[in-house]
This record gives structure tokens, C-alpha cells and sequence, in this order.
């Protein structure tokens, strides 16, 4: 894997692993089903399923050579379902990462992308919703676990 690439996949890889999964492991059921306020994905549950449809998206489009954003089922919405969609969603980023030699090029919305502008939008869309998620809790009163206060710098 180029240098360029691997670096872009390490950032997500600690955005995946560090914030995300601290995130999700951290909220209880009765958190993770509570209604978010104003328009959106309306839970932290439906906000990581949604999450997992982009991530899936985007690296569809790796091989596709197109980003279509489309809603992807979960069959398991549970906790442990959640996690582990996305864990592997991890792992199939990585082996669609495998061997590119950082030309290639997608459409996203009818404009050429760089693979490299592809990695970073992935990660900037995810963190979208990180911060969706952190303000979310901040408005319904639910404690962000202190892991993820950690990894992402909060203060509390």
C-alpha cells in the first residue's frame, strides 16, 4: 500500500477504532434509543446504522468506480450487531485500500475524485456524525463515555 493511502486508512483506523467504538460501547441500550431533538436520523442507533450505510457507500465505490448514496440495510441493529458491521467495514476498507496505487479515480457526483479526496471525504462524513453525536448527547442529557472524551479531546 502507497504511503499517502496507508496514512489516510491509519486516520480512519483511529477515528474507527478509538472514537467510534468507544462511542457506541459506551452508550447503554436505553441511550442509544433516545429520541434526538429537531430533523435527523432521530437516534445514537440509527445515527451509527446510517453511519454504516455511508461507510459501506464509499467503499463500494472503490470498485464500483461510482459513489452512490444509498441506504444499506442492517439486519442486526443490536449493539454487538452495530459493531461488528462496522469492524468489518474496517476490514473491507483496508482490502479495497490493497494494491491502489493512489490514480485512481471515482465519480462523486459527476465530478472525477481523486481515491486520496474519496479516503478523506469518508472520514470527514464519518466525523460529521461524531459530532452530530456529540452534540445530541449534550442536548438530551446523555453522559459521553469517558473514552471517547479521551480520544476526542473533550472536557467532559
Amino acid at each position: 500500500m502507497i504511503y499517502s493511502i496507508e496514512a489516510l486508512l491509519k486516520t480512519w483506523q483511529y477515528d474507527h477504532r478509538y472514537v467510534i467504538l468507544s462511542l457506541i460501547n459506551g452508550l447503554s441500550d436505553d441511550e442509544l434509543d433516545r429520541e434526538f431533538p429537531g430533523k435527523g436520523p432521530g437516534t445514537a442507533r440509527l445515527l451509527f446504522v446510517e453511519m454504516a450505510g455511508i461507510q459501506k457507500n464509499y467503499i463500494d465505490a472503490l470498485s464500483t468506480k461510482t459513489v452512490q448514496f444509498e441506504k444499506v440495510p442492517l439486519e442486526d441493529s443490536s449493539k454487538d450487531g452495530i459493531i461488528k458491521r462496522l469492524s468489518a467495514l474496517e476490514k473491507e476498507l483496508e482490502k479495497a485500500l490493497e494494491g491502489l496505487d493512489g490514480t485512481e479515480t471515482v465519480d462523486f457526483c459527476g465530478e472525477d475524485e481523486n481515491v486520496h479526496a474519496l479516503i478523506a471525504g469518508l472520514i470527514g462524513h464519518v466525523n460529521m456524525y461524531v459530532g452530530q453525536l456529540v452534540a445530541f448527547c449534550h442536548a438530551t442529557g446523555i453522559d459521553i463515555p469517558e473514552d471517547a472524551i479521551e480520544s476526542l479531546g473533550l472536557d467532559g
